[in-house]
């Protein structure tokens, strides 16, 4: 829309004034749209950290005695911020009839989180087979959080890998200048005849 006004106002305005315009508009356009990634970026990491945290709030419901419907309105009403939109949704389409684990993966699918479509598939299992679910959802957030630690230590050695560069190109010449070339010109002074 703002590209069509735009190029409206460089025909009425003129040449030189409308192409300025033209790619100020760009400019914004292009600023706006990498702003609303970044945005969506941060808020993915966001909800991917909240992820265990939302397994494990699950999980000590269960084990507490209440039944998967039941803790996950719990959940919802107590889960981090980066989740809690997707978690209320998530209750009210338990009050309008659908099973706990089909409204947790309708979250899983909305945030593209694989973590809450396992976690609805051991309560799936639950439902089918009887089998108790806590158990599999505490291993599955221990799981979770020891790849988010094991992310961050490969991150902090990327980091020491990226920070020699800079260390060398700048610490050696000044090392060179301030003690190698004193020394130097001091001892040729010495030998000099």
């Amino acid at each position: 829309m703002g590209l069509v006004a735009a190029i409206g106002a460089s025909v009425l305005v003129g040449r030189d004034a409308g192409l300025l315009l033209l790619a100020a508009t760009g400019g914004a356009l292009v600023i706006r749209r990498a702003a609303a990634r970044r945005a969506a970026s941060r808020l993915r990491a966001e909800q991917a950290a909240a992820a265990p945290a939302v397994i494990d709030l699950l999980g000590a419901c269960l084990l507490a005695g209440l039944n998967p419907y039941r803790s996950l309105v719990r959940v919802a009403e107590r889960s981090p911020a980066a989740l809690r939109v997707e978690l209320a949704r998530a209750a009210v389409e338990l009050d309008t009839g659908r099973t706990p684990a089909a409204a947790l993966r309708a979250v899983g699918e909305r945030t593209s989180l694989d973590e809450l479509r396992a976690t609805a598939a051991a309560l799936e299992a639950a439902e089918r087979w009887g089998a108790p679910p806590a158990e599999a959802l505490a291993a599955r957030a221990e799981a979770l959080r020891s790849r988010a630690r094991l992310r961050a230590e490969a991150e902090a050695g990327r980091a020491a890998v990226r920070l020699a560069f800079p260390l060398v190109f700048c610490f050696l010449p000044a090392f060179v200048l301030l003690v190698v070339v004193p020394t130097m010109a001091g001892a040729l002074r010495v030998l000099a005849p």
